[in-house]
């Protein structure tokens, strides 16, 4: 999931560290995936570059309603959503391209709706929904990125791309103490140190949700 930090919900980290807790990976990978899946816990997966200290975030509809209860999502209305403190219902639409992610996304609505967040799902063409995440016309997305041989993480996280269209900052995220480990890492050809700064980076993104 890629969350729209621009714009509410998702500007407070309550709300996006919520979802997280609620995104149920275990019965995905047990439900439809036949257990041929293990959990990602970092933005730089698969070799070295992870960081390895990074916050297990599993399952846990409690934390959940503890960090949604912080944000203000206290109450539920007599259909069972959660009113926040404009006193609007908790609702959001999930736009997404194909119909084969349709069987997946089902799995997960019903996880967000016990938890009381109407998760309403909408299946459009994929260019459409492309545009609309790259001008940022979006709440919430399930995005994918691909992975390079060495990783370059000003391409997806530079402050200065964060309120840009049409690049890889979809999410608008913005760190000053990022944007000074990119510029060193930019400059250091050393693969020990290089693999120190990234895990540095991955640490300070992880635990902004």
């Amino acid at each position: 999931f890629v969350f729209n930090m621009r714009k509410p919900p998702f500007d407070d980290i309550k709300v996006r560290k919520a979802f997280c807790y609620l995104f149920n990976r275990a019965k995905l990978m047990d439900k439809l995936f036949f257990n041929e899946y293990e959990f990602t816990d970092s933005y730089f997966p698969g070799r070295e570059w992870g960081n390895p200290d990074n916050p297990k975030i599993r399952y846990d509809p409690g934390l959940a309603a503890a960090l949604l209860a912080e944000a203000g999502y206290k109450e539920r209305n007599e259909d069972g959503w959660l009113v926040g403190p404009d006193g609007k219902v908790f609702e959001l639409t999930l736009e997404y391209g194909s119909p084969t992610w349709t069987r997946i996304h089902t799995v997960i609505k019903e996880d967000y709706e016990k938890a009381g967040i109407k998760f309403n799902l909408k299946q459009l063409d994929w260019r459409v929904v492309y545009k609309k995440v790259q001008e940022r016309k979006f709440t919430i997305a399930w995005q994918n990125w691909g992975a390079i041989l060495f990783p370059n993480p000003e391409s997806s996280f530079r402050s200065n791309l964060a309120d840009e269209l049409h690049n890889n900052n979809v999410p608008g995220f913005k760190s000053r103490k990022v944007d000074k480990l990119c510029a060193k890492y930019n400059l250091i050809f050393d693969r020990q140190k290089q693999i120190k700064i990234i895990r540095q980076i991955d640490s300070i993104i992880f635990k902004k949700y």
